[in-house]
């Protein structure tokens, strides 16, 4: 998908999709870097727009890792399926969806979750749901990586996690946080 195809969609659907450019190569690689995927099994992408950081993740992660890449477009997830990768499962539905989604894939708990959900145009309380679940999925040790173009709820995985990395990544447009969480209990 182009960048003005990308554009015109997000306009579409500002409030799911939150930004109405894609993640520049530099911001790919920086969540894939905070993401650490060397050594993982399941990773988790919320967020996944047309697949542009999709694409980041799946080079970066191990041969025999899978992708649950959730997306509520169905334009997005379109693009998606022109992704010829026999570790991504593509999942066109809400985030909230995704215990069910891994228990039925036969997973209880994942390595890695990736977020470009648009938490800053969520209710709070969907916010909190959707960060306290990734948090109770997460496995001792594993990573919530979050892009944001503000530190709005920045709050909320602090008081979820208990820590939290913040970086920037000024190469993209706009300038993006990148937020980590590593879940220690």
């Amino acid at each position: 998908m182009g960048r003005l195809a990308f554009f015109i969609e997000s306009l579409k659907n500002i409030k799911s999709v939150g930004t109405v450019t894609r993640s520049s190569r530099y911001l790919c690689q920086a969540v894939v870097k905070e993401a650490q995927l060397k050594n993982t099994r399941v990773i988790v992408e919320l967020g996944a727009g047309d697949g542009v950081m999709t694409r980041h993740l799946l080079k970066a992660m191990p041969q025999d890792a899978v992708l649950f890449s959730f997306e509520i477009n169905e334009v997005f997830c379109q693009q998606m399926s022109k992704i010829k990768d026999s570790r991504l499962r593509i999942i066109n539905d809400s985030a909230e969806k995704l215990p069910d989604i891994l228990e039925a894939a036969g997973f209880r708990s994942v390595d890695v979750i990736a977020s470009a959900l648009p938490f800053s145009v969520f209710p709070e309380q969907l916010t909190q749901s959707i960060v306290k679940m990734s948090h109770q999925l997460l496995k001792h040790n594993g990573r919530f990586v979050q892009i944001h173009y503000s530190l709005k709820t920045r709050n909320i995985y602090q008081n979820i996690f208990g820590n939290i990395k913040t970086s920037m990544e000024v190469r993209n447009i706009p300038p993006a946080f990148v937020l980590t969480c590593i879940k220690k209990d």
